[in-house]
């Protein structure tokens, strides 16, 4: 059964006018369920396209690390070793 674990915040690059990167504070939700972790950002479907996120992102843990479930070319994996460093520090990883 999915659980939410945590709510919590970093930084994400928003590309601007002008082909400009900037780092924004996005909030996702985050859920684990059987080890695997889905994080939900809290945005609207033009924000997400503007920081370039999807509805959700999904990983798991292999050998103390995270691990996308889309791969290793996931192009989002920053925010997943991001959330996932947060998640250890609080200690809510399994």
């Amino acid at each position: 059964m999915k659980r939410k674990i945590a709510t919590l915040t970093i930084p994400v690059p928003y590309k601007r006018a002008g082909n400009v990167i900037s780092q924004q504070p996005v909030t996702f939700d985050v859920y684990e369920e059987d080890n695997r972790y889905e994080i939900a950002p809290l945005l609207d479907g033009n924000e997400l396209a503007i920081a370039n996120l999807p509805v959700s992102l999904h990983f798991e843990m292999q050998n103390d690390k995270p691990v996308s479930l889309r791969g290793k070319k996931d192009g989002n994996l920053h925010v997943i070793q991001d959330i996932a460093s947060k998640l250890q520090e609080q200690g809510l990883l399994a």
